[in-house]
């Protein structure tokens, strides 16, 4: 039996939740309580040991509610440890989209649609270079959307934001203020865009990714004038972004990793 708790938490509580229909279906043969909670939060009582979704703390802290609970089986951090820790329990998840997000269906093929590049975003130092590397990309080619904006989810609405994801061949997704890690990046992904990013993290779900990058800022300019001249390209790499969403970002892989954690900790199935 799975008792799912949900404490607290809201940006990401769509792609939990699917996650957590996903391992129902895999009938577990533990009885477990799936909780979700922020990482500055209290755990809540559970009937049975606990896995907990840990969302919200984009520093990459090691320590969050979970660090000190005794029944706490595995914990699946949203921004895992960028540095080594000593929490045997801890275990990396991708971000997954935020709430009330879903694509535009059916998809487009990257070489059909309107906007060649798009980027919404809050402007920090570290996005500087992108900025500058868009000005000035701007005044030759303005069949694109740039928007900076103050503070964080000062853009548009949800299903505003997804029609023009799936409007634009191309989309960045350059670092925040702390982490390499976006939702924004994942929702490229599900939107079947071409993205290019800064290098992300080695955990599990960034393996073999679609994202390109130029190695800097600076030489976005002549690598978007490269990508877009080869239409049959981007349509190439749209297919292998979404075969790697099924490979590695879908609901039913998480379920299926989160079950393969569990086995390699309970050692096979068993109840209690």
């Amino acid at each position: 039996m799975l008792e799912v708790l949900n404490n607290g938490v809201s940006s990401e509580i769509d792609y939990f939740e699917e996650i957590a229909v996903e391992l129902n279906k895999l009938d577990l043969p533990w009885d477990l309580s799936l909780v979700f909670c922020p990482a500055k939060d209290t755990l809540p009582p559970s009937r049975f040991r606990k896995i907990v979704f840990v969302s919200s703390q984009e520093n990459h802290s090691a320590k969050d509610c979970t660090s000190e609970a005794a029944d706490v089986l595995l914990t699946f951090r949203n921004y895992y440890p960028l540095t080594s820790h000593n929490n045997p329990r801890l275990r990396p998840l991708p971000l997954g989209y935020q709430a009330g997000f879903r694509p535009v269906l059916p998809l487009k093929p990257c070489s059909q649609r309107p906007l060649d590049y798009f980027w919404a975003g809050a402007i920090n130092c570290n996005r500087i270079p992108l900025q500058k590397a868009l000005d000035l990309y701007q005044l030759r080619n303005t069949r694109g959307k740039v928007i900076w904006y103050d503070g964080w989810s000062a853009g548009s609405p949800r299903d505003e934001y997804a029609q023009i994801l799936a409007d634009s061949k191309i989309i960045f997704a350059p670092r925040g203020w702390v982490s390499p890690e976006s939702s924004r990046y994942f929702e490229a992904v599900l939107s079947g865009c071409v993205i290019i990013s800064e290098p992300k993290p080695n955990y599990w779900y960034y393996e073999q990714p679609p994202y390109l990058w130029p190695g800097h800022w600076e030489l976005l300019p002549q690598f978007l004038d490269q990508l877009l001249a080869d239409p049959q390209l981007l349509d190439e790499i749209q297919h292998y972004t979404l075969r790697y969403w099924e490979r590695c970002c879908a609901p039913s892989v998480v379920a299926r990793y989160v079950r393969h954690e569990l086995e390699l900790l309970l050692g096979g199935p068993s109840r209690g």
